[in-house]
């Protein structure tokens, strides 16, 4: 005899396109973002393409200060250039963090 398993249904139509469409937005899954949820985080809603794209030119702007540190006269000059280079990469890696990380909740599952 088989058995025949009653699929339940937890959410709407609208529900489910609704998370779909948070979930998009956030670039995740919709499971990763229910664990997101369950585990007290608020996922932000992902940059647009300029956030990246100007993640790219600090990035490049780094290199090319590295590259002038290679190429300097003098110890002192190649120290300015590395300095420059590493707080450019300090403020990209908190921009970063600022705009891509989960924020905990304030609420908390009981």
């Amino acid at each position: 005899m088989k058995r025949t398993i009653k699929k339940q249904v937890w959410m709407n139509k609208a529900e489910a396109q609704d998370l779909q469409k948070k979930a998009k937005k956030a670039c995740m899954t919709e499971a990763r973002l229910i664990r997101m949820l369950l585990e007290g985080y608020n996922p932000p809603v992902a940059p647009d393409d300029r956030f990246y794209d100007a993640m790219d030119e600090m990035r490049k702007a780094s290199e090319r200060l590295e590259g002038f540190a290679k190429a300097a006269a003098s110890d002192a000059d190649r120290e300015k250039y590395h300095n420059a280079a590493c707080e450019l990469l300090r403020i990209q890696n908190e921009l970063e963090k600022k705009f891509l990380l989960p924020r905990e909740s304030d609420f908390k599952w009981q």
